[in-house]
């Protein structure tokens, strides 16, 4: 009976240990986009946003639009604000981006295809710098016209008349 119960313990202290040690850690994507999703429809500008999985480390994340690089992030949460205006509506759209390590080496993440829907209309280049409440260029959204003024802010214009526009803010 003695020999049982000291037994006992230890063969649960085997079986608990085994247990622990046959756990595996879920694997994931050395590299993957999480914002946007594949398959969506934009219709506004988007934040697009790649993670890291677990155990890798990136020296910088390039990002690709169409093949074309558009933007470098070395600071995680890697992202690029997209300004999607700058692209053709009612067309696909890929995007992709590229993990690098300080050997130079990179890893490619899965391709993610959307698709731009948005009214044609007056729009000279334009972009937004998120979080630091600067923009630049000119921006026309329906009848307003949005013209920014640095760190300032925005100039709302009221362009229903274009021969005499109404400023409004």
């Amino acid at each position: 009976m003695r020999k049982t119960i000291i037994l006992f313990p230890l063969i649960l202290a085997t079986i608990s240990a085994c247990h622990i040690a046959s756990v595996e850690t879920p694997s994931t994507e050395p590299i993957a986009l999480v914002s946007p999703i594949n398959g969506s429809t934009l219709i506004d500008p988007v934040v697009i946003t790649a993670t890291v999985g677990g155990g890798y480390l990136f020296t910088h994340v390039d990002f690709y639009i169409d093949s074309v690089l558009v933007a470098s992030d070395s600071v995680s949460p890697y992202q690029y604000y997209w300004n999607i205006f700058n692209y053709n509506s009612n067309m696909p759209h890929s995007i992709f981006a590229r993990g690098y390590v300080a050997s130079d080496s990179s890893v490619r993440s899965a391709t993610v295809t959307v698709s731009i829907s948005y009214s044609p209309g007056f729009s000279i280049a334009s972009d937004y710098r998120p979080n630091s409440q600067h923009a630049v260029g000119i921006r026309a959204y329906q009848n307003i016209l949005l013209v920014p003024q640095g760190d300032l802010g925005l100039e709302v214009l009221d362009i229903l008349d274009v021969t005499s526009p109404t400023f409004h803010s």
